[in-house]
C-alpha cells in the first residue's frame, strides 16, 4: 500500500487518509485529514464572525444552487438525515423542547402563514392528515391501541399489502375519502396499519360499525 508523510504532522500514512487536491501533483492535499479537521477548527474558532459572514454571503449569492444541493442531498440521505436527527434529539431533549418552544412563541405569526400556505398547496395530504388524526381521538377515547403512524407510512403500508391507496379498498371503484377501520373501533377494532384501509364515503357510511363479514354477507 503507497503512503505519503504529512506535513502537519510528519508520520507516514496511507493515501486514503489524505484529501483530494486536483491542483497538487499527485492529487492529493500535502497534510492529512486529521492534521486538516484540526486546522479548519482551529481557524473557524479565531475567526467565526468572518468564516459566517463569507457563508451568508456565499449562500445569498448562490440561493438556488444552494437550496437545490441541499434538496437533492436530503433526498439521496433520507434515512441517514432521521437517524441523525432522531439521536441528536434523544441526546438533546430538553434543550430541543426549549428552542422550539421559544422559536413558537416569537414566531407565532410566520408559522400560522406558513401553515395555511402548505394546506392550501397539499389540499389532498392535509384531508389524510386530518383523517388520521380524527381517527386517532376516537381511538383514545375509546382506550383501544392506537399505532403512531404518517399518512406516508400508511400508503407505503397499502402499497405493499397490494391496495391501492387512492381508491376505495371495498368497491375498488370511487377515491378514497374516508380511513376506514375494517374491525370498528367500538367493536374493538385498532387504530393501527393493519386495521386501516382507504374507502369511499358511501362504502364507509353504508357499513357502517359492521364487520367487514358482517356487511357483505
Amino acid at each position: 500500500m503507497k503512503k505519503k508523510v504529512c506535513t502537519g504532522c510528519n508520520k507516514e500514512k496511507s493515501l486514503t487518509e489524505y484529501y483530494k487536491d486536483k491542483s497538487a501533483k499527485n492529487g492529493l492535499r500535502a497534510n492529512c485529514k486529521e492534521c486538516r479537521k484540526a486546522y479548519n477548527k482551529k481557524y473557524y474558532q479565531e475567526n467565526k464572525e468572518y468564516v459566517k459572514a463569507c457563508r451568508k454571503k456565499y449562500y445569498q449569492e448562490n440561493l438556488e444552487k444552494e437550496k437545490a444541493y441541499k434538496k437533492k442531498w436530503r433526498e439521496e440521505n433520507k434515512e441517514k438525515e432521521r437517524a441523525r436527527s432522531k439521536k441528536w434529539r434523544e441526546e438533546n431533549s430538553e434543550y430541543d423542547k426549549a428552542y422550539k418552544k421559544k422559536y413558537r412563541e416569537e414566531n407565532q405569526e410566520q408559522i400560522k402563514a406558513r401553515h395555511k400556505k402548505w394546506r392550501e398547496e397539499n389540499p389532498e395530504r392535509q384531508r389524510a392528515i386530518n383523517r388520521l388524526s380524527s381517527s386517532k381521538r376516537r381511538a383514545r377515547k375509546l382506550n383501544t391501541q392506537v399505532e403512531a403512524i404518517t399518512d406516508e407510512l400508511l400508503k407505503e403500508h397499502w402499497i405493499k399489502k397490494g391496495i391501492d391507496p387512492h381508491r376505495c379498498f371495498y368497491c375498488e371503484d370511487r377515491p378514497y375519502e374516508h380511513l376506514e377501520h375494517c374491525i370498528p373501533l367500538s367493536r374493538g377494532g385498532t387504530h393501527t396499519k393493519d386495521n386501516l384501509v382507504p374507502a369511499c364515503a358511501s362504502c364507509n357510511l353504508s357499513k357502517g360499525t359492521k364487520t367487514p363479514d358482517e356487511w357483505e354477507g
